[in-house]
């Protein structure tokens, strides 16, 4: 009898004893897990201001970063794993797969877009051209007319839509100055004055020999500044 409450009470101080050590390991585990959840979050997060890395799969467990999913390249491979650790991942396994297919649809999607922006800057220097032929014609017609003798306009300050447009047509089709914001003034005389900024002293050259070849073109006057592109 007395060897039975004996085996009853270790029993007990046992259990007492191992009771503080499981509510510990449940607060750690819980812990642990609200930390990994918000790992999940940040590299989620920092994957997604990437465009071409959104839509990758981001598991954490026990702050291992596991990522999964398709990419296009082996450099968006290991940007993507370079993003995880400084969203605070210590160790990642990188299980992302480059998918060449991904890779040529990525490259005509952009080639759309630049072929989508270059007809948008096309059709807004064709309706420049137009308010400035607009205006070239109603100069005209004061020259002509007698009443605006009292305020005669300079044939200088004529401009050539014609020459202009072309000039602006080639600047905006050639791929060197993509990044360029170039405008394009032309008086009647066939005097080109480029005004602007390009991205580099490359585009710079480029534009004003753009300038110079076209037909029309008697001198070229730059204004351009050299300014680099934001990069995004």
């Amino acid at each position: 009898m007395q060897l039975r409450q004996k085996l009853l009470r270790g029993m007990m101080t046992g259990t007492l004893l191992l009771a503080p050590i499981g509510l510990a390991q449940a607060k750690n585990d819980t812990a642990t897990n609200e930390g990994s959840e918000r790992l999940e979050e940040r590299v989620e997060k920092a994957l997604g201001q990437v465009e071409a890395l959104r839509g990758i799969d981001v598991d954490v467990d026990t702050g291992v970063v596991t990522l999964k999913g398709d990419v296009a390249s082996q450099a968006e491979k290991a940007k993507a794993e370079k993003i995880a650790k400084n969203a605070g991942g210590k160790v990642i396994v990188n299980q992302l797969e480059i998918d060449a297919d991904k890779a040529v649809a990525r490259i005509k999607d952009r080639a759309e877009a630049k072929k989508d922006r270059i007809d948008e800057q096309a059709d807004k220097a064709k309706d420049k051209v137009d308010r400035e032929a607009e205006v070239a014609k109603d100069r005209t017609e004061r020259n002509l007319d007698p009443k605006a003798a009292a305020n005669p306009t300079s044939h200088k300050d004529s401009i050539d839509p014609l020459v202009t447009a072309k000039v602006k047509t080639k600047i905006l089709r050639d791929d060197l100055l993509d990044k360029s914001d170039v405008n394009v003034d032309t008086d009647a005389d066939g005097l080109v004055t480029l005004k602007g900024s390009v991205s580099s002293d490359a585009a710079k050259n480029r534009a004003l020999e753009l300038a110079r070849t076209t037909e029309g073109v008697r001198k070229v006057v730059d204004h351009l500044v050299v300014r680099a592109p934001v990069v995004k």
